[in-house]
């Protein structure tokens, strides 16, 4: 691994950013591997937060996942401090005491925010991860893009679940989760209704994602370890929800 000084690492990220298409005023949806980038630096997440922020200026907005899974077992979810230590890159790991005040509300699939749109995540109270006002239906409304920085769909691209949560499937199944949620020093108990995976059902997401379709809408740069992508959510939006409708089961291996 290539070790770089911060003003390098700096014109790396810029150089790489700029060929994905990222500009001022940008709504991104970050997923990251960031062993990826082939460099080291002790301070590589903030540096590349930094530039990122540069880049999309103030009127822009970036998500960093908080996801969850682990904490089901859990009486009471502390929102302030809990988050699943296997499912959360670097970046987000990091940077979770930063910006643990710009967590949303669901309680699997939560996000960090920062930029302009910050409170309109912030305002909404939806705990579940999918379906209307979840988070990734305001990544829709408000016109993000899914940034998949040094990884592909299957490490990342979350927001085709929600695609796939539209629809009705076999390989699934409906279940009720109860949670005492602390958020803010207030105790708040509610009911989860989600569609979980049955047993002995695997999905590769990259089934979907590198379809020729997806593929035409996707822009990639190389890393030293592997590349990133980037495409815009309602586009991918659309075209998921239309192969889902003819092939329902195309993300199962």
């Amino acid at each position: 691994m290539l070790e770089l000084n911060e003003k390098q690492i700096i014109i790396y990220f810029e150089k790489h950013l700029r060929k994905l298409g990222v500009r001022k005023n940008d709504n991104l949806v970050i997923h990251s591997n960031l062993a990826s980038v082939g460099v080291y630096h002790k301070n590589l997440p903030s540096i590349f937060l930094t530039v990122l922020s540069k880049i999309i200026g103030k009127k822009g907005t970036f998500a960093l996942p908080l996801y969850n899974y682990e904490l089901r077992k859990k009486k009471i979810i502390n929102m302030d401090v809990d988050y699943s230590l296997k499912q959360n890159s670097i970046l987000s790991k990091q940077f979770f005491k930063k910006f643990k005040y710009s967590r949303t509300s669901s309680i699997f699939h939560s996000h960090l925010i920062h930029g302009k749109l910050s409170k309109i995540f912030l305002k909404n109270n939806n705990f579940n991860s999918f379906g209307k006002n979840s988070d990734f239906n305001l990544f829709y409304k408000n016109n993000f893009k899914l940034l998949l920085l040094g990884c592909d769909a299957s490490q990342g691209a979350t927001y085709i679940h929600h695609v796939e949560d539209k629809f009705l499937t076999s390989y699934r199944e409906i279940k009720k989760f109860k949670f005492t949620i602390k958020k803010k020093n207030k105790l708040i108990k509610t009911i989860l209704t989600c569609k979980v995976r049955k047993k002995n059902v695997y999905q590769n997401l990259n089934k979907i994602f590198f379809l020729p379709e997806i593929k035409k809408i996707t822009k990639t740069d190389k890393l030293k370890f592997g590349k990133s992508y980037i495409l815009k959510i309602r586009a991918l939006d659309n075209l998921c929800t239309n192969i889902f409708k003819k092939k329902p089961n195309i993300i199962n291996i």
